[in-house]
């Protein structure tokens, strides 16, 4: 089931990518433009690693659960 869903949600951010990434809506050439996009990928980044360090945290907990029901 976890496969099918990562699958399917997949599919949809491939298929969502080519409208993403071909935004308007301001300036590209205004001097704050730069700062946005910095900023959008500043709050990415911290969104992907808060990601990794669940993800971490949750395999080390698996881990540990598995260690303490085997010994």
């Amino acid at each position: 089931m976890k496969k099918k869903i990562l699958k399917t949600a997949s599919l949809a951010l491939l298929l969502a990518t080519p409208y993403v990434a071909a935004h308007s809506g301001h300036d590209h050439a205004h001097w704050t433009s730069g700062v946005i996009h910095t900023l959008w990928i500043g709050a990415s980044l911290a969104i992907v690693a808060l990601a990794v360090v669940m993800f971490k945290k949750r395999t080390a907990l698996k881990a540990q659960k598995n260690q303490s029901k085997e010994g």
